[in-house]
């Protein structure tokens, strides 16, 4: 039996096929990147804040140039948390786009992700044609001060209060999200 020692392998092993196992380990390599930044624990609850909670203060640039402070003392704010790469968060960025304008004069809404470089969010805002506003940039660090765990994720906030969230990485529909905005609005006549 030869000794196996990584010289004697490329000696034996075309290069092509060394090549194409280089492939696959930078393809596990991404999918092991993706699964940490959706499942950064095992623990059971992934959230850090919930309803009725004070919503973590940040401030974000959006593509357009525009800052966007959450919470916002002049009308309630949605929070999308999301990954372009994570199928449950590109169905949620329809019914995002649909929220924003239906009520884009009413509530101030921001996706932030944890995760994607800027140039991977430009490309897919630029494909879907989405308009609401988006922060630029990775935000893993904001990401971390509402929860450790699973996206898509979102948050609905007024008076600096979490008012509701969508359960651990479940899509919010369009019907219950009006809802919960609806609502928000009838605490303000109260």
């Amino acid at each position: 039996m030869k000794n196996l020692s990584f010289k004697n392998i490329c000696r034996i092993v075309p290069a092509r096929m060394l090549k194409g196992a280089m492939s696959a380990l930078i393809i596990l390599a991404m999918i092991c990147n993706l699964a940490g930044c959706i499942f950064d624990n095992d623990k059971d609850d992934y959230s850090k804040v919930d309803n009725g909670a004070p919503c973590p203060a940040f401030t974000v640039r959006d593509f357009n140039g525009y800052y966007h402070t959450v919470p916002d003392e002049t009308k309630p704010s949605l929070i999308f948390f999301f990954n372009t790469e994570c199928c449950d968060c590109v169905r949620q960025f329809p019914i995002i786009q649909r929220l924003y304008e239906a009520y884009q004069n009413k509530i101030d809404v921001i996706g932030v992700s944890p995760c994607n470089a800027s140039y991977k969010i430009k490309e897919f805002i630029a494909e879907h044609h989405y308009s609401f506003p988006i922060a630029e940039g990775t935000y893993k660090t904001i990401y971390d001060s509402f929860a450790t765990a699973m996206i898509p994720r979102v948050y609905f906030v007024k008076d600096g209060i979490i008012q509701a969230r969508n359960e651990f990485d479940n899509v919010i529909s369009y019907d219950e999200a009006e809802g919960i905005i609806e609502s928000l609005f009838d605490k303000t006549k109260q």
